[in-house]
């Protein structure tokens, strides 16, 4: 069963669309910021019709590191919205942009412990120790930071709903990740 959790203003949402209601109220309670971006897709849940909306949120990562200043991470943000009484309302957890900036900055901090982050000049991989040492090299980037825009801001791109477990070559998706290669077995 799928429960309304919060109404929102404007009527229950067709297909793929929201009322301009509908849109201003979620964007002001999720807390976004000047330029709102947010993608929606119809969708069926358990035979209930839906849309996901997803909001881009914008985590400026200057403060973490100086190496990043100017560079902002994308994080996505998603919300199911449905119908309740002919209005549109969330179903489930709506995201709280708080949350999702600690979540963002701890995964770069730990990106960045761990040299997974392309810092300028691509290096040489970094020597295996210990007992994996006989089996050659480990590490290397899983992130690069892109210039975006014609004003040069950077970005770091992030995972939908921040999976890590596809970031690095060799590793699976989870069953439920939205990058898994619906060929992979695992």
């Amino acid at each position: 069963m799928l429960a309304p959790s919060m109404a929102l203003a404007g009527g229950a949402p067709k297909r793929a669309s929201l009322t301009a209601a509908t849109r201003r109220d979620l964007m002001e309670r999720l807390g976004a910021g000047r330029r709102p971006k947010l993608s929606v897709r119809a969708t069926n849940v358990f035979g209930t019709p839906a849309v996901e909306a997803v909001h881009a949120r914008e985590v400026p990562l200057g403060d973490i590191d100086k190496r990043l200043r100017g560079v902002v991470a994308i994080a996505h943000e998603p919300v199911l919205i449905g119908s309740s009484g002919g209005r549109a309302s969330v179903m489930g957890v709506m995201p709280h942009g708080t949350d999702t900036e600690a979540e963002v900055r701890s995964f770069v901090n730990s990106l960045l412990a761990h040299g997974r982050i392309e810092l300028g000049k691509p290096g040489k991989p970094k020597r295996a120790k210990g007992i994996v040492a006989g089996g050659g090299r480990i590490g290397g980037t899983t992130h690069r930071i892109k210039t975006v825009g014609q004003e040069g801001a950077a970005a770091l791109p992030l995972p939908v709903r921040m999976l890590p477990v596809h970031l690095s070559a060799g590793t699976r998706c989870a069953p439920a990740c939205p990058a898994r290669d619906e060929q992979d077995p695992f």
